[in-house]
């Protein structure tokens, strides 16, 4: 979404200092998540039942002496990489404050082709993100497109939006603070499902679809490859680290909003790692 981040014990007390935009936008959500329509439901039929996360580092409990000698793990080299051209159209889904699509208009020089859009409401973004505004500014001064209230389960059904050469939704999590831990992995399965079906009927000829997931927990249970391989004619094309140092200006931001004083600054909350997914969709006859 947006920028978001995880629910985490801190949660309530973060709401609670959130002062007039604590509740901002959780009915929506609430509304949102009631409404999951017959196909999510199918696709996230028979999936597995998702684990509580394990102990241990992230990702899982490290095996002694893995890693080599003295059991260190070895560091992966990233393979990060900038996918975005100019003269392709790019749709963003779920921003938070408008950084991210902010910071491509600049590296593409123009955001002509660039539709930013928010869940929320445009005076919901004010009120959960503070600096929201010269990110909005700066998009539109590069002749680009700023929508508030897009669900991104509802691309397809909303007239402003048309077909693009690539979708993005960046850090999605419905932000809802489900307590309990699998009912909150499936309220994100549902999300991400919900957006993959939309977004493939909103995409052009040979379109992308690109999102961008943290790694670690509770995030690896949300499955994010079986739920897309349960998405007819969606198929995986390639996989990559995401390095925010790519995007001058980009701030990530949680669904639940901002505060100076208690949020994490810069890009703190994924500084465990990212990895962007890029699906396409195969013709029928390629699946015939």
């Amino acid at each position: 979404l947006i920028s978001p981040g995880a629910i985490c014990p801190a949660h309530v007390c973060f709401c609670r200092n959130m002062g007039k935009h604590k509740n901002a936008g959780t009915k929506a959500q609430n509304k949102w998540l009631k409404s999951l329509d017959k196909h999510t439901a199918k696709a996230l039929k028979g999936l597995p039942r998702p684990q509580p996360a394990q102990k241990g580092p992230v990702g899982g409990v490290q095996k002694p002496g893995a890693g080599g000698p003295a059991g260190k793990a070895k560091k992966k080299k990233s393979n990060a990489m900038m996918p975005y051209k100019a003269g392709k159209s790019i749709l963003a889904v779920g921003e938070g404050n408008f950084s991210w699509a902010a910071a491509l208009c600049g590296i593409l020089g123009s955001g002509s082709t660039i539709t930013a859009t928010a869940f929320d409401s445009e005076e919901t973004v004010r009120e959960k993100y503070p600096d929201a505004q010269e990110f909005i500014d700066t998009i539109l001064a590069s002749n680009g497109t700023v929508l508030y209230s897009v669900d991104a389960t509802q691309l397809h059904a909303h007239r402003e939006l048309a077909t693009y050469d690539t979708i993005v939704f960046n850090f999605p999590h419905c932000g809802l603070g489900i307590k309990d831990v699998a009912r909150n992995v499936l309220a994100n399965q549902a999300l991400i499902t919900g957006f993959l079906l939309s977004a493939m009927r909103c995409l052009g000829p040979n379109g992308d679809i690109h999102l961008t997931v943290k790694t670690g927990e509770p995030y690896d249970s949300w499955k994010v490859l079986p739920l897309a391989r349960a998405v007819p004619r969606l198929r995986l094309k390639t996989a990559f680290d995401f390095n925010p140092a790519f995007y001058k200006g980009y701030t990530h931001r949680r669904t639940i909003g901002f505060d100076e004083d208690i949020s994490s600054h810069g890009n703190e909350d994924i500084s465990r790692g990212a990895r962007t997914y890029v699906f396409g969709v195969s013709s029928a006859a390629d699946d015939a």
